[in-house]
């Protein structure tokens, strides 16, 4: 199994129908798993979901611990070589999980990767940085300048050229890291 792609889900199965749907979608030239934990939503529509994707396991958990906490269960379930946090909200463009899988396969020095995020007008969104320096917090306290900065990262040419680079943190709303790291 090269990819396990976990989803914790708590009271998101419209988000989460839509991120299955887009998987299914752009289907990765390799074995993978679906995992989807669900924290005890009270907002069952989930279970609308386990008839349809008959292939995804579900895993109801008896209460919400946490999103940190469900990720892990549904790591305890998972087989495959990377894990892929995906959070419900996210929905794949392309084959972006062949991408980011392919990317470490490559990449045997990298222990995670991540895509891009984009809003539903295809804008990107800010989901990484370069770890914080003095100027950073200046302009975060002053309230100027920071989102300059972060315009000027959205169009570094790696980007529109669509090839990889090296970041110093990314937000965990899509995070591929390899098994032998994770455990």
């Amino acid at each position: 199994m090269k990819v396990s792609v976990i989803t914790v889900n708590f009271n998101t199965h419209k988000h989460l129908q839509m991120l299955l749907e887009s998987i299914y979608a752009y289907p990765p030239g390799f074995d993978f798993e679906i995992i989807i934990v669900d924290n005890n939503s009270p907002d069952r529509g989930i279970v609308e979901l386990e008839s349809r994707f008959r292939k995804v396991k579900f895993l109801f958990l008896e209460k919400n611990l946490g999103f940190g906490y469900g990720c892990n269960q549904g790591a305890k379930l998972s087989k495959g070589e990377y894990l892929a946090f995906i959070n419900p909200d996210i929905s794949f463009v392309g084959n972006s999980l062949e991408t980011m899988a392919g990317f470490l396969d490559v990449n045997l020095n990298a222990a995670c990767t991540t895509g891009l995020l984009m809003n539903y007008e295809k804008k990107l969104q800010y989901s990484f940085n370069d770890f914080p320096d003095f100027k950073w917090m200046a302009m975060e306290a002053f309230g100027t300048g920071a989102e300059n900065k972060v315009n000027r990262m959205l169009e570094r040419p790696e980007i529109k050229n669509g090839t990889p680079f090296e970041i110093d943190w990314a937000h965990g709303a899509c995070l591929v890291v390899r098994r032998n790291i994770f455990f």
